[in-house]
């Protein structure tokens, strides 16, 4: 009797042992969520931020150095093209055509008169009165009073064509944004080394664009025709459409943040209208694929061999290589290395980095009830 006892208690301890260390070899085994490769349609985005302008913005100068005697429109004014918009001091110009004028009056006079002595040295020459030389000097006179005369009507053309840039006309249709000088100050000239001054901004509001500012990490992406889904802030509600029409090559430099961004210019469809300076948020579709296997980005790994991710094969995890194709924020598209049904893992990031080919995982159990799910669901 008491050996039966014994050989009772001792299959007893064996068994709570073997259930022992079961239990602990099971919680060693290490649980992680998973999700169902499914046929998705991905689209990749570059975003940036930017604001609306006018198509056409007209920053009005002068050609001339001179002091400003009238401005005739302000802020918000409408003007057409041809529209007066200042006037500046014009006397020394009227003083040079003046004095132009009257060089020309007195060379022509002057060439009149050697035109006629020519005409009398010539008739001489012909009867043999006079030498030849007294012929070409009579000559010579004249050509050379001929080509001051052109000289002197090509001076005049410029003093009146520098007189009437004393007066500034509109060039295009449109509204005037901004006026930069006042009456009484001097309008310059630019020159090769100085920018000349800008009297006024006259914009075409009938057509905004966007100029968007890209990183240096997402423009090589970004084409010619691509569209665009723009966000204004002064319409929370609405979202516009556009299209890239220009991609610059030279970057402009964040002051405040040292960001390197390129600019991008983007044609409106819409024509709801807008006021310059509008902040914006674009989002620019660079890539796009249409149901296709995806992957959540969780899944991805990627090592000196490129992309990868742990696939589960019954308990197990098999490392498979994968050819990774269009990215979103949530899902990569798979290419090659998976099929629609497989199953990876996407985490815990923790238990992701120290997994090993073939290594035992355990499924969460809300994570099998929402695989089993998927599977009836597409089923």
């Amino acid at each position: 009797m008491i050996k039966k006892v014994l050989i009772i208690l001792g299959v007893v301890v064996i068994l709570g042992i073997m259930g022992y260390v079961n239990k602990k070899r099971s919680s060693s085994i290490p649980q992680v969520n998973v999700a169902v490769v499914e046929k998705r349609t991905i689209r990749e985005w570059v975003e940036g931020d930017g604001e609306t302008r006018p198509v056409k913005l007209v920053n009005v100068g002068s050609d001339v150095t001179a002091r400003i005697v009238k401005i005739l429109h302000r802020e918000g004014d409408r003007v057409k093209k041809g529209d007066i918009l200042c006037l500046l001091d014009d006397s020394t110009y009227r003083a040079k055509v003046k004095e132009t004028e009257a060089k020309l009056e007195r060379d022509l006079y002057t060439y009149k008169n050697k035109e006629k002595e020519f005409e009398r040295v010539e008739k001489l020459y012909k009867k043999g009165f006079v030498s030849k030389k007294s012929f070409e000097d009579a000559q010579l006179a004249l050509n050379t009073y001929r080509a001051i005369l052109k000289q002197d009507s090509s001076l005049l053309e410029q003093a009146q064509r520098a007189l009437s840039k004393t007066v500034i006309r509109a060039t295009v249709n449109g509204v005037v944004l901004a006026v930069y000088k006042e009456e009484g100050e001097m309008a310059i000239v630019g020159t090769i080394n100085t920018p000349g001054s800008v009297i006024m901004t006259v914009a075409e509001m009938d057509s905004m664009e966007i100029k968007g500012y890209i990183d240096e990490t997402g423009i090589l992406k970004v084409k010619r025709g691509q569209p665009v889904v723009i966000k204004l802030d002064a319409f929370p509600s609405k979202r516009f459409k556009g299209v890239v029409y220009r991609v610059m090559g030279m970057p402009e430099n964040s002051s405040q943040t040292n960001v390197v961004t390129y600019p991008v210019y983007i044609r409106l469809k819409d024509t709801l209208r807008l006021l310059p300076g509008m902040s914006a948020s674009i989002k620019i579709l660079v890539k796009r694929a249409e149901n296709v296997p995806a992957v959540p980005i969780e899944a991805l790994g990627r090592d000196r061999r490129g992309y990868y991710v742990w696939k589960v094969e019954g308990r197990r995890c098999i490392k498979k290589r994968i050819l990774k194709g269009v990215e979103s924020l949530e899902y990569a598209e798979v290419k090659r290395g998976l099929s629609p049904g497989d199953t990876v893992i996407t985490g815990p990031l923790s238990v992701l980095r120290t997994l090993e080919d073939s290594s035992l995982v355990k499924v969460k159990k809300e994570e099998m009830q929402r695989r089993i799910r998927q599977r009836k669901w597409k089923n």
